[in-house]
């Protein structure tokens, strides 16, 4: 007898060529590295049981130290450009009174 909740439903689902073939692509790929069959409803059941919107701990600390990052470098980037363009405005200052 099988238990009910390890029973499987078909489920008709539509999905565009380019989505199809991407799976397609992807069972092939895990098939191979398996060294086993993975059907194309394997890879939709694999894909929706590591569905998770919500980022992990891990994840968000992940995520903070990278934004962290990515600012300090704008930051640093600004800090240059603005030394850059004081530099250029010093430069175009004295080629223009004829200092150079």
């Amino acid at each position: 007898m099988k238990n009910k909740s390890n029973s499987m439903v078909r489920k008709i689902t539509l999905m565009s060529p380019k989505l199809i073939a991407r799976i397609e692509c992807i069972a092939k790929n895990a098939s191979i590295a398996e060294n086993r069959h993975i059907s194309f409803a394997e890879i939709v059941r694999r894909a929706l049981s590591n569905y998770n919107p919500t980022p992990s701990k891990s994840e968000e600390k992940l995520l903070e130290a990278l934004l962290d990052s990515v600012i300090k470098s704008t930051n640093d980037t600004v800090k240059s450009v603005r030394q850059l363009n004081q530099k250029l405005d010093a430069s175009y200052i004295k080629m223009t009174s004829g200092l150079i």
